[in-house]
C-alpha cells in the first residue's frame, strides 16, 4: 500500500475541510495509506478563534457585528475541530515551512490541492509547492487554485521555479491552465475536490439540524448589496417558506428568519441538502447545491468569482448567476440535473484516471 500526504489549507471553513476530505476519500479508493499535513500557520490557527483580533476600526466594527454569536461560533469550532480529528488522519503538527524541512512526514506521492493553494497574495508558503518532498519521491497537484488572473511580477520567477517543481500538474479552472500554459508550463484541468464522491456518500457524512418548515436557505461569504430586497422577492416567490441564514463568518449581517452560526461541516452538507432552494455567493455552496441537486442562484463575489463563473460555465450554468434581486424567479429554473449528472461523471472519469496515474508513478510500496 502506497503512502500518500495531501497539503491542503485547513482552516474553518465549509469548502476547504470537505474539499480535503473528498480528496482524502478519492485517493484512498486507490489503495493507498493518506494522510493530511496537519500544518498550523498562524494564519490557519486564528480561524478557529472565536474572538478576532482588534488591530483598527474593521475589525472593531467586525467586533461588534459579531457579539450576538460569539457562543454559537465556539459551537461551530469544536463540530470543525472534531470533524478533522476524526477523518483527516493527520501527521503531527508543523508550524512553519522549516520544521517540514527539517523532519518532513513520510510518503511515496505528496499531494498538494485544491483552493487557492497557489494564489501568492493570499500565503506564499513553499509547502503548498511541495518544496520539502525529498527527490526521490512523486510530487503532483491536484485542481490547484490560484484564484487570480496574473501572477504579480515580485512573485513571478519564485512562483515558475516551484510550479515546476510538481511532477504532474492539475489546476481547477481553465484559466490557470492558460495563465501557466503563459509561462511555458503545462498542465490538466480537473474537478473540485468535492464533485469526486458522489451525494450518496455526503448523506453518509452529514449530520441534521430540525427545521420545522419548509425553508430557503442563504449563504453568504460576501453579502449583496440591499439585502432586505431579496429577502423581500423570496417572500414573494415562496410565501410560505422560512428564509434560513447560514453565517459564514463572524458578523455576519442578520437577515431572514432563522439565523445559523453554530454549524459544522455536517451540518452545512444537511442544510443545503434539505433545503427548497439555495442563494449563495460560495463557491462550495454552489457545487453542494448541484450534488445534492436543489434550486439554486449565485453572485459572483468581487475578485474570486471567477471560479464560481468557470464551474457553471463548465456545466452549461450560467444563467444560474444572479446580478439583482429582480432575478430571484430565476431559481424556479427547471434544471437539467440528468444531464448534469453524465457531464460530472465524465469529469470525475478524467480526474481518477490522473490520480491513477499519479499513484502508478510512483514504484515504490511499503
Amino acid at each position: 500500500m502506497k503512502k500518500v500526504l495531501i497539503v491542503t489549507k485547513i482552516g474553518k471553513n465549509y469548502g476547504a475541510l470537505l474539499q480535503a476530505y473528498a480528496l482524502k476519500c478519492a485517493i484512498e479508493s486507490l489503495n493507498c495509506n493518506v494522510q493530511i499535513l496537519n500544518y498550523a500557520l498562524p494564519s490557519t490557527v486564528s480561524t478557529y478563534e472565536p474572538y478576532p483580533k482588534i488591530t483598527g476600526f474593521k475589525s472593531m466594527r467586525r467586533f461588534l457585528a459579531g457579539l450576538g454569536t460569539y457562543r454559537f461560533q465556539k459551537r461551530s469550532i469544536k463540530k470543525f475541530l472534531s470533524f478533522r480529528d476524526e477523518y483527516f488522519n493527520f501527521t503531527k503538527e508543523y508550524h512553519n515551512f522549516e520544521e517540514l524541512l527539517q523532519d518532513p512526514p513520510e510518503a511515496q506521492i505528496y499531494f498538494t490541492g485544491s483552493d487557492q493553494v497557489w494564489n501568492p497574495l493570499i500565503n506564499f508558503d513553499e509547502a503548498y509547492y511541495l518544496m520539502f518532498a525529498p527527490e526521490n519521491t512523486v510530487r503532483a497537484s491536484y485542481a490547484a487554485s490560484l484564484g487570480i488572473s496574473q501572477i504579480p511580477e515580485k512573485y513571478l520567477s519564485e512562483f515558475q521555479k516551484r510550479v515546476k517543481n510538481i511532477t504532474f500538474r492539475s489546476v481547477r479552472e481553465s484559466s490557470s491552465r492558460e495563465l501557466l500554459l503563459g509561462m511555458n508550463i503545462c498542465s490538466s484541468v480537473h474537478i473540485d475536490p468535492t464533485l469526486l464522491l458522489k451525494s450518496e456518500q455526503y448523506n453518509k457524512l452529514s449530520a441534521n439540524i430540525e427545521i420545522k418548515r419548509p425553508f430557503i436557505l442563504l449563504y453568504f461569504l460576501i453579502m449583496p448589496s440591499s439585502p432586505e430586497q431579496y429577502i423581500k422577492e423570496l417572500k414573494t416567490l415562496y410565501p410560505d417558506h422560512l428564509i434560513v441564514n447560514l453565517h459564514g463568518d463572524l458578523g455576519t449581517k442578520r437577515i431572514g428568519d432563522v439565523q445559523i452560526a453554530d454549524a459544522g461541516p455536517k451540518e452545512f452538507l444537511s442544510l443545503i441538502r434539505d433545503s427548497e432552494a439555495v442563494v449563495t455567493s460560495s463557491f462550495h455552496g454552489t457545487i453542494f447545491s448541484i450534488i445534492f441537486h436543489r434550486p439554486f442562484l449565485s453572485f459572483l463575489p468581487q475578485g474570486t468569482g471567477g471560479r464560481i463563473l468557470d464551474l457553471l460555465d463548465g456545466l452549461c450554468l450560467s444563467d444560474q448567476i444572479i446580478f439583482s434581486p429582480n432575478q430571484i424567479e430565476k431559481l424556479k429554473n427547471e434544471l437539467p440535473y440528468n444531464e448534469i449528472d453524465v457531464v460530472i461523471e465524465k469529469k470525475q472519469q478524467d480526474a481518477f484516471k490522473y490520480l491513477k496515474k499519479v499513484v502508478m508513478a510512483s514504484k515504490r510500496t511499503d
